[in-house]
């Protein structure tokens, strides 16, 4: 790479760790405590504020894991997968720095008292280690549509002119938008996924469970169409702020 490249990577995983840590930090030191407070709070835990809460802190933690998944797609598209490393790290070492602050906050706020503190970190090891998979999956789905994107095309320097500016709301022709397309897919298959054993579970016991399916079936779409746009917003931002160094 030359001082040019090496400097836009440095920015793009400078703005990557700044804007995950806020937004973690937003939604672990804040909307979680917020939400625990207000659901032990007799005056406020039979009204509808615990749910604005709760869907407030599920969409600042789904704009945190889009701008990951967009700046490792952007940063593939014009580093290689190879040398998206730091996009990887960050990624990685601010998923852990969430689900452990969040644990620390539930110990804290007094919702969960810890006795064994290896289990309760077992038990956070599995989802922790099923969104760092996640994301992977998600790099793989990079490098194949970009990979095939250059072959087809060529990189040269109409680089930019093959992909922005974007013409309409999805184009499966452009890399990009359909690599946010695919995203928002895998977000919603692990979302129902990983519900699965919770109302397998919840239907032993009462026997009906079609009206939550249903909901959360609707939230998974939700998160998906969110992901996307995050994802289509940013990477439209990071493409005009190179068109301008440029």
């Amino acid at each position: 790479m030359n001082n040019v490249d090496v400097t836009k990577r440095r920015k793009l995983n400078i703005g990557l760790a700044l804007g995950m840590l806020i937004l973690y930090s937003l939604y672990c030191f804040v909307l979680v405590p917020l939400g625990i407070s207000v659901s032990n709070n007799v005056m406020y835990s039979d009204t509808v504020l615990p749910n604005v809460i709760e869907i407030v802190y599920d969409i600042v933690e789904i704009m945190a894991m889009s701008l990951g998944y967009a700046v490792t797609a952007y940063s593939i598209y014009s580093f290689t997968t190879v040398r998206s490393w730091p996009s990887m790290i960050i990624f990685c070492g601010l998923t852990v720095f969430k689900y452990v602050s969040n644990l620390a906050m539930d110990w804290i706020g007094g919702s969960y008292v810890p006795n064994n503190v290896l289990h309760d970190v077992a038990v956070i090891t599995a989802p922790l280690l099923l969104e760092i998979l996640q994301y992977f999956v998600v790099v793989w789905i990079a490098s194949r549509v970009i990979s095939n994107f250059h072959r087809g095309r060529g990189k040269g320097k109409a680089q930019y002119e093959n992909i922005y500016p974007f013409k309409r709301m999805l184009d499966m022709s452009n890399p990009m938008m359909k690599i946010s397309f695919y995203v928002a897919v895998v977000i919603a298959v692990t979302s129902v996924l990983q519900s699965i054993p919770y109302y397998v579970e919840l239907f032993s016991i009462t026997g009906f469970i079609l009206s939550m399916i249903l909901s959360q079936l609707v939230a998974s779409v939700i998160h998906a169409v969110i992901c996307y746009f995050v994802m289509r917003a940013l990477t439209v931002c990071t493409i005009r702020k190179d068109l301008k160094r440029s």
